[in-house]
């Protein structure tokens, strides 16, 4: 698919609504790191900036966009030409970007695991970095860690934390090691109350 047709394409299927959404993306907007409407502004008057052909996926296209002021990408790819997927949006910053068009390269590989220096995802480069709070869930209860020491893919956002992290992770909740808790908002889609 050439880049012109892909943009054009892109563009559409997000005017329409005709295209899925990735779990990456909706984290992100239950975060209230991007919104819907950004995502539209963004496509509206993106262009391509960057092309990956993964050996098993395909083509994935990073589009690089505006939503007012603030810069915006959007990754997206078709698995068949009649189905897209919005695989991630978010906004671009350090240490991944050093601008919304330039990757920050100064750093590379990933200290988490020298065995693995490539997303298991997408294939791009993992950097070590630091993240304020890292949540997941365990036996159906929702736990946040702050500080946790994780390699991040430079291309698609996944996170990986080493062996050692994991346990010293499960070992502080099997010791119930907290140093508080937070209030979780829940949302029942299809629901007219807020019961």
């Amino acid at each position: 698919m050439e880049y012109q047709e892909a943009a054009k394409k892109i563009v559409e299927r997000i005017k329409n609504n005709d295209f899925l959404v990735s779990e990456h993306v909706v984290r992100f907007i239950m975060a209230g790191k991007i919104t819907t409407g950004m995502i539209r502004d963004a496509v509206s008057a993106g262009k391509i900036i960057e092309v990956q052909n993964h050996p098993a996926r395909g083509k994935s296209f990073l589009i690089a966009g505006f939503s007012g002021k603030t810069p915006v990408h959007l990754v997206c790819a078709f698995n068949n030409p009649d189905h897209m997927m919005l695989i991630f949006a978010y906004v671009p910053s350090l240490p991944v970007w050093k601008n919304y068009l330039d990757r920050n390269i100064k750093e590379r590989g990933c200290q988490v695991d020298n065995k693995s220096q490539n997303c298991f995802f997408c294939t791009g480069e993992l950097k070590n970095i630091t993240f304020a709070s890292f949540d997941y869930r365990l036996d159906g209860k929702l736990y946040v860690v702050n500080d946790v020491e994780a390699g991040l893919c430079t291309r698609c956002g996944e996170k990986y934390i080493s062996q050692d992290t994991a346990n010293e992770i499960n070992d502080h909740i099997a010791a119930g090691n907290f140093k508080g808790t937070e209030q979780v908002h829940v949302i029942k889609l299809g629901s007219s109350t807020n019961s």
